[in-house]
């Protein structure tokens, strides 16, 4: 009978995490769930402290200089257990934990970056993928959004009109792209389908060579987050090389491809750690 120093429920964020620093601590551990946790409906980003107050239309700029006020005002929240100093070596371990695990995560406790979400608002978060945060509303820069008609739930129009509209000191645009996402059905793709088109160096032409034109005078162009799952970054890097500037993700309704991109890379450094996952378990 194998036993074990700890063992784990639930495959979301926070038990692959914690199963990730215990194996790699030394532990014996085994992570139980019955699936594969809340990743796939996440966007992938680690958001501390976005609104405060809670009415407020005016993201947070700095979490960690904000906190206190905010723990003023909410006495039982969670954070008060936790505590400040705990609060942020947990950003930092993550932060190693998934660039050691081969994704590319920024931030910090004291600063919001503010990224587009997929209604066009503002999305203010601690950590993100870098691919998410080439779309910070913080640099000014122009953006063309791009949406495909088979990729429901994405509306690149309405997107680039609640950014023109919110004053933030970003101007937009959108173009939409007509190429067939394979083995998706009619009008009908999702973002994992599209992420493994994406994959293809024939799909990524024919998306360069239909907004090509309309991305000239943008200084950056938006894509729904789904460029690529496990070739993300060659994916990035030959879209900016073909359309000659910078290009990011829009986080877009679930299944969530950051997400998984996520959960793939805190999986495999648990498994590298000599943890076991049991999935399906009940």
């Amino acid at each position: 009978m194998t036993t074990y120093d700890t063992a784990v429920i639930g495959a979301g964020t926070a038990g692959l995490v914690t199963a990730c620093h215990l194996a790699q601590a030394g532990q014996k551990v085994v992570l139980v769930s019955h699936g594969i946790g809340a990743l796939l409906l996440a966007s992938g980003c680690v958001d501390v402290l976005g609104f405060h107050p809670a009415e407020s239309t005016t993201p947070v700029e700095n979490p960690a200089a904000a906190l206190d006020d905010f723990l003023a005002a909410q006495p039982e929240h969670p954070y008060h257990h936790i505590g400040r100093e705990n609060l942020a070596a947990g950003l930092e371990k993550f932060l190693q934990l998934v660039n050691n695990a081969g994704l590319d995560y920024r931030g910090s406790f004291e600063r919001n970056w503010r990224l587009p979400s997929g209604a066009g608002a503002v999305h203010p978060t601690c950590l993100a993928p870098a691919s998410l945060i080439a779309g910070d509303f913080g640099t000014g820069q122009s953006m063309l959004i791009v949406g495909f008609r088979e990729l429901r739930d994405f509306y690149p129009a309405l997107i680039s009109q609640n950014i023109n509209e919110q004053n933030l000191g970003v101007t937009s645009d959108f173009a939409w792209v007509n190429a067939a996402i394979p083995a998706a059905s009619k009008m009908n793709a999702t973002p994992i389908e599209l992420a493994h088109a994406f994959e293809h160096a024939s799909f990524r032409r024919q998306v360069v060579q239909e907004i090509k034109q309309a991305a000239k005078g943008w200084d950056r162009v938006g894509f729904p987050a789904a460029l690529g799952i496990d070739r993300h970054a060659e994916v990035v890097a030959d879209l900016e090389k073909q359309l000659g500037k910078p290009v990011f993700e829009i986080s877009a309704l679930p299944p969530s491809v950051p997400g998984r991109r996520l959960y793939n890379a805190l999986k495999s450094a648990l498994l590298q750690a000599g943890g076991r996952l049991i999935i399906g378990a009940k």
